[in-house]
């Protein structure tokens, strides 16, 4: 098999239609899996396929070497997870990732994508293309060095299932997730930022309950300030660590309520934090009910506080446990709020040891 170049000759593939799982590991030759013919006629054919697995395929540089619409259909997909493709610049042709309806898990390692759709030749630079994906309810990138967003062109995405997003060791993002019509106001020393690597339309992560971002040595921000609502309206647990350059949580003007079903909060080992919530000059009636029952601050040098102003008049802890502080030396003791100062522990351990007696 180390000699296997192409999977799927030109003018084979429709012959394995029927296929319903497709996985490929180790073999070091492999650099095209389905090499698409340029006139293969005007008939399209519907691919059973499921699953596909792609696993230590060093010189795996396409999955489709040219664009299968009108000649391949991959509706069927359901579950995709490559790992250490360290030739992959893509790992959808933009046309095959607007037809993943059926598409539920998506998982991403150790490889070398710069984008996760590529754009197709014929599309005009001008227009929008819209990235729908009704039923993933996981999504994981990770150490993906070179990722910079998830399609280079003009595009809005939808993630109405989405349950777990979990983003690490991707050190050219600098921003998470942007409402698609917010993102042209985002600029940096006056010029305009780094493409988010989500462009979401409107309404962001509306069923998402577990979030990661882990090892994001460029992110500096997570969202924009004003959120549509029901924006994040279920998330639950909130994992943040090693993001050397993010300053703050939930930045100026970000609409606290969209928050205020979350249960979990950790943050570890992000150099430049300086606060969490931000609610300075803040007045809300009713008050803001926060659900949040657990939340550790960990190896933070520069974290200020955890509330930039007396949450009296703005938002309630009331289901908070005491939270655990661990190295973070110029903290400042909010009123209203009780704290576990600890000089080390281990914090996963910690953490998931009070997680599972609640």
């Amino acid at each position: 098999m180390n000699r296997l170049v192409t999977l799927f000759p030109s003018g084979t593939a429709c012959s394995f239609q029927n296929l319903e799982v497709l996985k490929i590991g180790t073999c070091s030759a492999l650099e095209v899996v389905y090499e698409i013919e340029e006139n293969a006629g005007s008939d399209l054919s519907v691919t059973k396929l499921k699953k596909l697995s792609l696993t230590d395929l060093a010189n795996l540089q396409h999955i489709w070497r040219r664009d299968p619409r009108g000649i391949l259909s991959f509706q069927n997909l359901s579950s995709v997870t490559v790992m250490g493709c360290s030739s992959l610049g893509y790992l959808f042709h933009a046309s095959v990732a607007k037809a993943l309806v059926q598409l539920v898990e998506l998982e991403v390692r150790d490889s070398s994508l710069e984008v996760v759709a590529a754009e197709d030749k014929g599309v005009p630079p001008a227009s929008v293309l819209e990235f729908v994906f009704p039923r993933v309810t996981k999504l994981e990138l990770s150490d993906l060095p070179q990722l910079k967003s998830f399609y280079p062109g003009k595009y809005i995405s939808r993630w109405p299932s989405l349950r777990e997003l979990m983003i690490s060791k991707s050190s050219k993002v600098e921003i998470f997730a942007f409402d698609s019509k917010k993102s042209q106001a985002v600029t940096r020393n006056g010029n305009q930022a780094e493409q988010p690597l989500l462009l979401v339309d409107k309404v962001l992560f509306p069923s998402l309950q577990i979030l990661v971002l882990s090892h994001m040595e460029s992110l500096s921000i997570i969202w924009h300030d004003l959120l549509a609502e029901k924006s994040f309206d279920q998330l639950r647990d909130v994992k943040i660590d090693h993001c050397k350059k993010l300053m703050r949580i939930f930045p100026p003007k970000t609409t606290l309520e969209r928050f205020r079903n979350l249960e979990k909060l950790r943050i570890a080992y992000c150099d430049s934090l300086e606060g969490v919530f931000d609610i300075a000059g803040r007045c809300h009636d009713p008050v803001i009910k926060m659900s949040l029952r657990a939340l550790c601050l960990s190896n933070l040098p520069k974290l200020l506080s955890m509330c930039n102003a007396d949450i009296g008049g703005t938002i309630s802890f009331d289901d908070l446990k005491p939270v655990q502080v661990i190295a973070c030396p110029k903290l400042e003791i909010s009123r209203g709020i009780a704290f576990t100062l600890e000089e080390s522990q281990d914090l996963e351990e910690s953490l998931d040891a009070d997680y599972s007696s609640d």
